[in-house]
């Protein structure tokens, strides 16, 4: 009975600009629709177990915390890979530093 309001909350995610309609539309981009929206739900209805029986407010993250998040990770795991394939010379740029583009004329 409750499954089809959290299934439809997850649906109106898609086009919600936060962390989890972020997070749903990458999931739509790798699976399909049906179980995108299955996972979805299913992680709404966690955030609501959870502040149901902690007596809580849900507190999400925005989208620039998240995206800084999700590029540290990133970051981290690409210098593991690099450093299993013994490759401990190369440089890593940090993404916000950006140097102006050289003008050809």
């Amino acid at each position: 009975m409750a499954g089809q309001p959290v299934r439809v909350a997850a649906i109106t995610l898609r086009c919600n600009q936060c962390a989890l309609g972020d997070k749903h539309r990458r999931r739509c981009s790798q699976i399909d629709s049906l179980r995108a929206v299955k996972g979805t739900a299913h992680e709404l209805t966690r955030n609501i177990y959870a502040m149901e029986t902690k007596g809580v407010e849900y507190m999400g993250m925005d989208r620039e915390a998240k995206a800084a998040q999700t590029r540290q990770r990133r970051m981290k795991r690409l210098q593991s890979e690099v450093r299993k394939f013994g490759l401990n010379r190369v440089k890593f740029i940090n993404p916000e530093i950006t140097t102006p583009a050289k003008s050809v004329a």
